[in-house]
């Protein structure tokens, strides 16, 4: 990103100073044809392609100001974004993590649900497979659907709904699935936020520069 800067402020400045002679040549040409001398056409041009140089310079310097607070504000937008996902991330592994507790309690009652038990298992599985952020959002929705189906089932065994550790444990369940849905709103609006950044006037001059691209929301459920 450094050596990109690097090459447009050098490419910028030798077109400044091309343009400034190329003006200064002009300028003599025209003070040759007025029959001005030698010395005096070389004064004249002088200072005007050192004022050329110099509003050009200015001009360059206020654009190039205005770009990187532009820069910046994308750079930040697009940070805390990543702030926010992995927040997201803590929670939905948060919420795998409790899997084992959960399953290892509830199969010493649930003699008779194996495959409540083995769909947790085989999600958490899943989960633990997906490789980017809309699979593992999608595998935790499925984790959660299962985690929900097995709290179900255990309505009809008291025992096991009596038990305190099953309890606690879903309660854990029901505090990080609000977490998540928070987090996931939050992302959501700074990633509009970046997308808006990105694609309005003059940001969008920056963002294809330095090929920002345009990042997906998450679903909410």
């Amino acid at each position: 990103m450094h050596k990109k800067l690097i090459r447009i402020a050098i490419c910028i400045f030798g077109i400044v100073l091309l343009i400034s002679f190329v003006c200064s040549m002009a300028i003599s040409g025209v003070l040759l044809d007025a029959g001005w001398s030698a010395s005096a056409r070389t004064t004249a041009a002088g200072i005007a392609a050192g004022a050329i140089f110099s509003v050009l310079s200015f001009i360059v310097w206020d654009f190039a100001r205005r770009g990187t607070e532009i820069f910046n504000s994308i750079i930040r937008t697009r940070n805390n974004g990543e702030r926010l996902w992995l927040d997201i991330e803590a929670q939905l592994q948060r919420r795998a993590d409790l899997v084992p507790k959960i399953t290892g309690i509830a199969e010493r009652f649930l003699t008779h649900e194996h495959d409540t038990l083995v769909n947790v298992i085989w999600a958490r599985k899943q989960f633990d497979a997906s490789p980017d952020r809309l699979q593992r959002i999608k595998a935790g929705d499925a984790l959660l659907s299962s985690l929900v189906a097995l709290f179900a089932v255990a309505e009809s065994y008291p025992t096991l709904v009596s038990n305190t550790n099953i309890q606690a444990l879903h309660t854990e369940v029901i505090n990080t699935e609000n977490k998540i849905a928070d987090f996931r709103l939050a992302y959501n609006g700074s990633i509009n936020d970046y997308n808006d950044q990105i694609e309005i006037f003059p940001n969008n001059i920056v963002a294809r520069i330095f090929a920002f691209s345009r990042t997906h929301t998450l679903p909410i459920k």
